[in-house]
């Protein structure tokens, strides 16, 4: 069950990463910041995961993942907005520090609060608010299957994990679309947990379907 999700998670981050690089590049103008802003950012997340215990290593790795994405996407949805570039270079270099002094023990929740707080462009925050429904929901439908069908229902639900996580990625472009893809995922993964366990595949192969098909209004 845990690959399953873990597996979703992976795809669910490869959406916010296709995602980031959707959105137009930050100005050339702001290059030289940039890049002092992306060195202190890479040296707190190797210190960050450095620190991490070997047992919690790969969740705080993920975890990373994220917040560059998260990085990225700040920028580039502040793109032409030289003002809003500069605060978020200031906020990303601040808590890029308070990781770097922070003791070992103490980097990780330092860096999930400073990072967090720096920035989390809508893009990012959409795809989290949907992320745990739906590994719940694919977690259900495996659970669900009677044991001989496991390994089958298993496939079945990485298809499924993969069309969304490529819808979620190429709706990207469209604000209004994009909310609405993620709208209709949540709506359909909140139907796959409250369908009776015989149903749960058939409701998800329906709301699923219909989430991908998704048109902006």
């Amino acid at each position: 069950m845990a690959i399953v999700k873990n597996i979703a998670c992976t795809l669910f981050i490869a959406a916010i990463v296709v995602a980031a690089t959707l959105v137009p590049a930050a100005s050339a103008a702001s290059d030289k910041s940039i890049e002092e802003m992306d060195a202190s950012i890479k040296k707190a997340f190797d210190a960050v995961i450095a620190a991490a215990p070997a047992s919690k290593r790969s969740a705080v790795e993920s975890f990373v993942l994220k917040q560059k994405v998260a990085a990225t996407a700040s920028l580039n949805e502040a793109a032409g907005d030289k003002k809003k570039v500069d605060e978020i270079v200031t906020a990303y270099k601040t808590a890029s520090d308070a990781v770097l002094a922070a003791k070992p023990a103490d980097k990780y929740d330092v860096f999930d609060k400073t990072f967090s707080e720096a920035g989390h462009p809508p893009t990012v925050k959409a795809v989290d608010a949907l992320e745990n429904s739906f590994k719940e929901a694919i977690g259900d439908v495996v659970a669900a299957a009677p044991a001989p069908q496991q390994d089958e229902m298993k496939a079945l639900v990485f298809q499924q994990t993969v069309v969304a996580a490529n819808t979620l990625a190429q709706s990207a472009k469209d604000k209004k679309l994009f909310a609405a893809v993620t709208t209709a995922y949540k709506v359909a993964s909140d139907a796959v947990l409250a369908a009776a366990p015989a149903d749960k595949y058939s409701v998800m192969e329906k709301t699923f379907a219909e989430a991908a098909d998704v048109k902006a209004a």
